[in-house]
């Protein structure tokens, strides 16, 4: 069967780039089956470029609203017209590039993946792009025929984006399990994107980027207030936290949980910003949300401890912003015992303290400096020789010299720790981060900060 793919592109006032954006999608190596674009009522001369671009190629079809209606329903309407086998996701100011419908079907031909995930590249706005990271890479090998499920498992969060351009979507998939996009909302795609991928059976990732994103003033991410972000945000998190609740209780894996806190700390960072605060009805739904999934296990026995800093974050920001009313010092004084203790364990794995020992730390940055910090903290003053190991100055350095090479990135860790095997013998690669899921040492002084201030809050009572 030859497979079709249709793309949806939600459009409104792009005037200056919506025509390099369709250039991209008319030139494929590959034709589109149909290009839908969707204009949501634009007032700058959006809708007039894609009326002309229609009327001169059979495969464009231009649906224009009586209204403005935010991406959310102009991707779920661009669903309910396209007919493909395929969807692609473009936004109007971005690009594709010119072999992805090419390269992207011959993938999918091969064993018709419920998805496709795939990388991008940033262009515009330089202080933004410098930030954002759309790559996958770090990850090995390219990953292939796994379940959506074991794939954000083994993705998130360093390789888990929430954007839906970032893959090619089976289309049977979106209607058999009715996945919207929620309306009238920003972060529409988070919900989108994490419903999807729990909800497909055989999905890959393909280690290439086929998107080009362009940050540029007055978009979106670039222009929301707070309130803004937090209000849709709450929405949206709400919904996804209903979704997980109804769909697996309390049995969630530790990349899960993670992605809660996570979400739950956007929110909670957001907050003591806000000019306006939310009404207390509103506030008291939403950590009641967020209470059903907080249940369910001994985090005084866990072992994870990127997700035990994520839930002192938590309970400081709370306690913080006098967002509870509960005490909860007890239960956050079991917290950072069990964070002292881990962090005790992961350090002592490494030999900073003893005299003879050479070291290669790979990497240097704040990772490594809160490292450093972390070590002090607890075991004193670190007398190992240390030299500092890059990609770029690895091969200049002779195996023999050093006792240990460490591994010193969480973010870039799995990528790293395949280049220092190709120089070094497995045994002395010092690795520790394989069941983590927070960055541990960048923020290392945030620990010790919530005990500080915890013990103040006791002091005062």
């Amino acid at each position: 069967m030859h497979l079709k793919v249709s793309a949806i592109i939600p459009a409104y006032n792009t005037s200056e780039w919506i025509g390099e954006c369709i250039e991209s999608l008319i030139n494929q190596t590959e034709p589109f089956y149909e290009i839908l674009i969707i204009d949501d009522h634009s007032t700058d001369s959006t809708l007039a470029i894609a009326k002309e671009y229609e009327s001169k190629n059979p495969i464009i079809k231009v649906y224009e609203q009586n209204q403005n209606h935010g991406p959310g329903y102009t991707r779920n309407y661009g669903l309910s017209k396209a007919s493909g086998n395929y969807i692609l996701f473009i936004d109007s100011d971005d690009l594709i590039r010119i072999d992805a419908v090419e390269v992207l079907l011959r993938k999918a031909s091969q064993i018709s993946y419920d998805a496709i995930y795939f990388d991008a590249e940033s262009f515009g706005l330089k202080e933004y792009c410098k930030t954002s990271n759309y790559h996958r890479a770090i990850f090995e090998p390219e990953i292939d025929g796994i379940s959506g499920k074991s794939f954000f498992d083994e993705t998130y969060p360093n390789g888990y984006f929430a954007s839906p351009c970032l893959c090619l979507y089976k289309k049977a998939i979106i209607d058999k399990y009715n996945i919207r996009f929620p309306e009238g909302v920003f972060y529409e795609d988070e919900y989108f994107s994490f419903v999807f991928i729990q909800s497909a059976q055989s999905v890959c990732y393909k280690r290439e980027s086929f998107y080009k994103r362009r940050y540029r003033e007055g978009s979106t991410v670039t222009s929301k207030s707070n309130y803004e972000k937090f209000t849709d945000y709450h929405k949206c998190f709400c919904l996804i936290n209903r979704y997980i609740f109804e769909k697996y209780g309390h049995e969630l894996s530790d990349a899960m949980r993670q992605y809660v806190f996570d979400l739950y700390i956007f929110v909670l960072d957001i907050y003591p910003t806000l000019k306006h605060k939310p009404h207390s009805s509103e506030w008291t739904n939403y950590i009641h949300s967020f209470d059903k999934l907080l249940g369910g296990i001994n985090y005084y026995r866990s072992d994870n401890l990127g997700l035990l800093l994520a839930l002192e974050h938590i309970l400081t920001r709370e306690s913080q912003s006098e967002l509870r009313i509960h005490d909860k010092t007890f239960f956050v004084k079991r917290i950072h015992a069990r964070i002292d203790e881990l962090y005790r364990e992961m350090l002592g794995n490494i030999p900073l303290g003893e005299k003879k020992i050479h070291i290669g730390v790979y990497g240097n940055g704040n990772h490594t400096n809160g490292l450093y910090t972390a070590y002090q903290y607890y075991y004193g003053d670190i007398k190992a020789k240390i030299s500092i190991i890059t990609s770029e100055n690895i091969i200049k350095y002779d195996a023999s010299e050093l006792d240990y090479i460490f591994i010193s990135s969480f973010k870039y860790g799995n990528e790293m720790y395949a280049t220092a095997k190709r120089y070094f013998d497995r045994e002395r690669i010092l690795f520790v981060y394989d069941s983590l899921y927070k960055d541990v040492f960048s923020r290392f002084d945030e620990h010790i900060q919530s005990k500080l201030f915890f013990d103040s809050v006791n002091q005062n009572k």
